[in-house]
């Protein structure tokens, strides 16, 4: 598998040939080759990735390609899982994260200092992210408390995720009441997520069910449920 043509170098993106084509139909025989210079993709030589790679990455996705969750966060709900991955992720390679990126670096030998990311993930090099998971990987072996001992004294703070529209509620809790002091509270949208998990489950969707899933007040939920579904 190659992340970019052998010959001008371009990220391999196939969606671009449409767009560069302006075709709404794709033919098959497009998909072999650079969407820029319209070179074979499959003209080069192989190349494998030399680096550290945590067991908790492998046992991922070993997990995911059986469909079993081993997880070490607090969701069976992919959805959540992949992304909370990449909001991480994301906030690893932003210019305040610099510090951070640092001290995991010299924690676990990572090197994630190595891994530049201008114009966003998509843009990064196969080897490059997978050096990214990694480090995140890394840190969810003792989640959150590898992120917030390394966070401290740098200005890896809750603003970092101001860019995303949806946080997953195992990484929003983290954020808000470690890094900006804030009792968690889920959102409306994480409150129906749950209420439709339970149902599905065969669970009575109780205002107590609620305050258990989610580690909150339990007067709350209930206050919550009756505002969603009065």
């Amino acid at each position: 598998m190659k992340d970019s043509c052998p010959s001008c170098g371009s990220y391999i993106a196939i969606h671009r040939h449409a767009i560069s084509g302006k075709k709404y139909e794709l033919p098959l025989s497009d998909l072999k080759s650079c969407s820029e210079c319209y070179t074979p993709l499959n003209q080069s030589s192989e190349e494998g990735i030399r680096h550290y790679i945590p067991r908790i990455y492998i046992d991922f996705l070993n997990a995911f390609i059986k469909k079993e969750i081993v997880f070490p966060i607090p969701t069976s709900h992919w959805l959540c899982v992949f992304s909370g991955l990449w909001v991480l992720a994301s906030s690893l390679t932003k210019k305040r994260s610099e510090p951070l990126s640092e001290r995991i670096e010299w924690a676990s030998g990572i090197p994630l200092t190595s891994v530049k990311n201008p114009k966003g993930i998509d843009s990064l090099s196969s080897a490059d992210r997978c050096i990214l998971m990694s480090a995140v990987f890394w840190l969810l072996e003792d989640w959150p408390y590898r992120l917030v001992a390394l966070s401290k004294g740098t200005e890896f703070s809750y603003s970092v995720l101001s860019d995303y529209s949806f946080i997953p509620f195992w990484v929003d809790k983290v954020f808000k009441e470690e890094f900006y002091g804030r009792k968690y509270f889920p959102s409306d949208q994480e409150f129906l997520m749950a209420f439709n998990h339970l149902r599905r489950k065969g669970v009575p969707v109780k205002a107590c069910y609620l305050a258990d899933l989610f580690d909150a007040d339990v007067t709350a939920c209930h206050k919550r449920l009756s505002k969603l579904f009065s």
